[in-house]
């Protein structure tokens, strides 16, 4: 496809990452289909993005990470070739926007961002700490903004930042192909129910929080806990837990097989403006989940009628009682989230509006002359 248009993907991590996989990857093929050949350069590769949250390689990483940010700059030699840059988040781990001033400023090429996080939010980082916020550069997400030809959004509340700062935004939630995740049969229905949770180590905390409502429920229902990817065993009491590594092999079986989904979440800046993709998981799979009434989270779970929220651990424990008395109660609920995961969450949909917004972003520029001295300042 000689005419095809040219698009570079960046994304920090690689297809590994939800964000690199769900936001980018996963519409590569699609976007062919309107005209558009994109090819997609992680800044570090699978084995680096294993070790990278394990406190005995950190030296090690530090070294590797090194190594990628160099390589990505020499990717500017073939900057030429591309009429689009899109960027999943940002274009290296560390350090401030170099590539990115590079393309725009050398090379003139228009910058699509992509914001599935808050990344403008202070966070500490469980391993690194506040270093891993100084070696990212907070503020280089408000001048990426700023440098945007367009900002595509994970929610409303991202876009609203986007614009308050100048650029055009799109919302485009993080969605998953509603051909892969699908509800379990009736025949894999299981006797005791299986009440999960699937994250990440940075989440785990959450779900401790939550824990004293799961063993007072121990105490009159018979479940098992299903937790993924928490990254260290979990300290209960009388709680019939299975816990193992996140694959992502398995990750959509990891979903299947749950009868009932947890998505705990601490109310602030950050899980406000969350994209609450977790919740797209498990409605698309059918699953009913108890959730915290957090940002879009919220608005997720009324709209869609797939899930119960619950802020108070009493809250927490009388939402999941309800869901584990009731196995109607459960089939209506995940019949009522997949409904609305299909009306709203459209595959083809969501990539032909990716296609569109690819295809404008590369008959344009985004105020980088007029920008360019504050954005340096």
């Amino acid at each position: 496809m000689s005419d095809a248009l040219k698009v570079l993907a960046l994304a920090p991590y690689p297809e590994q990452a939800a964000s690199t996989r769900f936001r980018i990857a996963q519409f590569i093929p699609l976007l062919r289909e309107h005209g558009i050949e994109c090819e997609l350069k992680p800044f570090i590769n699978n084995a680096q993005f294993a070790a990278l949250y394990r406190k005995d390689r950190m030296g090690r990483n530090a070294i590797r990470i090194s190594w990628s940010a160099a390589a990505r700059m020499l990717e500017l030699v073939s900057a030429k070739r591309w009429d689009v840059v899109f960027i999943q988040r940002e274009a290296a781990l560390i350090g401030p926007p170099l590539f990115e001033r590079a393309l725009a400023r050398v090379f003139g090429k228009p910058i699509v961002l992509d914001l599935d996080d808050p990344l403008w939010v202070q966070y500490t980082s469980p391993i690194y700490g506040r270093l891993g916020s100084r070696l990212r550069c907070l503020h280089k997400t408000e001048e990426l903004i700023r440098r945007a030809t367009h900002v595509v959004c994970g929610n409303d509340l991202i876009a609203r930042h986007v614009s308050e700062l100048g650029s055009p935004a799109t919302v485009l939630p993080t969605i998953v192909d509603t051909r892969k995740f699908v509800p379990k049969t009736k025949g894999e229905a299981i006797t005791a129910p299986v009440i999960g949770w699937i994250g990440t180590h940075t989440t785990l905390p959450y779900l401790e929080a939550i824990l004293p409502a799961l063993e007072t429920l121990a105490c009159k229902h018979a479940f098992k806990l299903k937790v993924i990817g928490g990254g260290r065993a979990l300290a209960t009491r009388g709680l019939r837990i299975e816990e193992a590594d996140w694959s992502l092999e398995r990750e959509v079986e990891d979903f299947r097989a749950l009868d009932i989904g947890l998505y705990p979440l601490i109310d602030d800046e950050w899980s406000r403006c969350k994209s609450g993709f977790k919740a797209v998981q498990y409605l698309c799979c059918g699953v009913p989940f108890v959730a915290s009434p957090v940002g879009v989270v919220k608005e997720i779970a009324e709209q869609s009628k797939g899930a119960l929220l619950a802020s108070s651990i009493d809250e927490w424990v009388a939402a999941l009682d309800r869901l584990l008395a009731s196995h109607a109660l459960r089939a209506e609920m995940g019949s009522s989230g997949r409904a609305f995961a299909l009306s709203r969450y459209r595959f083809e949909d969501q990539a032909a509006k990716l296609s569109e917004i690819l295809l404008s972003a590369a008959t344009r520029k985004h105020g980088v002359d007029a920008t360019e001295r504050a954005l340096v300042n």
